[in-house]
């Protein structure tokens, strides 16, 4: 990579869009507007210095169900691009998380209107490493959760984005932009209600007796499961080891992510139910993000040939877990298998995740 000279100083392309436009939504919106970010500074090693720390650029558009809103970099569909960068494809392409280059794709908020409407999900992504292999208890297993909206009326700006090393995955995978915008018929839901429950089952989850219904009044299975090692609401805007957030990750999309560390959060070998709800009365907020008969759990195409063991010498079976959708509890979950070796799992989750609090490395649809 090489960093633009001084001389060329900061491009800035402004492009002035209409003041009333129809909404992602079908409904009529007024205006389109972005947000501010505050970057945050953080004592740096070795020198003694501060070392600034810039989050990712949002590259692709979300829709903030709830009305509940995060902070993004730099100004809607205004690019500053004065920081590092890399040659790919004939096209020079700028690097997320640096301070020098800022860019803002389309975001929405249908509380604004007049008559909002519910924001029913279309499609819910669980990162591919839940669904490809069991892991060893002991490791750091990235959970990882994308909520995708099918747009129907005006599509959403979209900045294209493009990794650096196709070879490279997790916390040193490099993306960035050319600035080149397109129109997505899709953009990410952000629910501010959003709760993460784990829970050691007392069965194992292919066990056909297994027996679970959601209690909503304690947010958690109750029946054939424990009590939750893990239970964490995104609303409460915390950061750490201990807490569910939802950030901007590398690629620029809006995710929810966690980094469970199963040996300090979990009770040995065995399976464990990771459930995604949303709240209908979270903390201050009203829940107006949906999951109905519609909503459909995405499929990925693998980057690897997921782990498998064998029953029989011509009868393989993934150890990976299966996502489910339980419409009637707005929540959807996936039966993850911890082993007690190496077994199906290995080393560290953040293959399939990325960098806590920046997003790293998990690729998503």
């Amino acid at each position: 990579m090489r960093r633009i000279p001084s001389l060329i100083g900061a491009v800035i392309l402004l492009l002035i869009i209409s003041t009333t436009c129809d909404s992602p939504l079908g409904i009529r919106s007024n205006s389109a507007t972005g947000n501010k970010s505050l970057l945050a500074s953080k004592g740096g090693g070795g020198g003694g210095g501060e070392v600034e720390v810039v989050g990712n650029n949002l590259s692709f558009p979300v829709i903030w169900a709830d009305g509940v809103t995060k902070a993004l970099r730099g100004t809607y569909l205004t690019e500053v691009f004065g920081g590092e960068s890399f040659m790919k494809n004939d096209s020079t392409w700028y690097v997320q998380a640096d301070p020098l280059n800022t860019w803002q794709a389309e975001s929405y908020n249908p509380l604004t209107e007049l008559n909002p409407e519910h924001v029913v999900v279309s499609t819910i992504d669980w990162g591919d490493n839940l669904e490809a292999k069991s892991w060893a208890f002991g490791s750091q297993v990235r959970v990882e959760t994308v909520l995708y909206k099918k747009i129907t009326n005006r599509p959403m700006t979209a900045y294209r984005m493009i990794i650096y090393d196709e070879a490279v995955s997790g916390l040193d995978e490099v993306w960035g932009t050319n600035g080149m915008k397109y129109m997505s018929r899709e953009a990410t839901v952000y629910s501010a209600t959003a709760r993460l429950v784990i829970q050691k089952l007392t069965k194992t989850r292919d066990d056909n007796t297994l027996s679970l219904s959601w209690d909503p009044a304690t947010s958690r299975w109750i029946g054939d499961a424990m009590d939750p090692v893990v239970t964490s609401g995104v609303w409460n805007n915390l950061s750490g080891p201990a807490n569910y957030s939802a950030e901007i990750n590398v690629q620029g999309k809006v995710i929810y992510g966690y980094n469970w560390v199963t040996r300090r959060d979990g009770d040995g070998d065995g399976d464990y139910r990771i459930t995604f709800v949303l709240e209908p009365e979270a903390p201050g907020i009203t829940c107006n993000t949906l999951f109905d008969a519609t909503t459909n759990i995405l499929i990925s195409e693998e980057e690897e040939e997921p782990e498998t063991v064998l029953e029989s010498e011509s009868e393989p079976v993934s150890t990976g877990g299966v996502a489910e959708i339980d419409v009637s509890n707005n929540l959807t979950y996936i039966d993850v298998r911890l082993t007690a070796n190496n077994g199906g799992g290995k080393g560290s989750g953040n293959s399939g995740g990325g960098k806590s609090g920046q997003g790293g490395g998990g690729r998503h649809h």
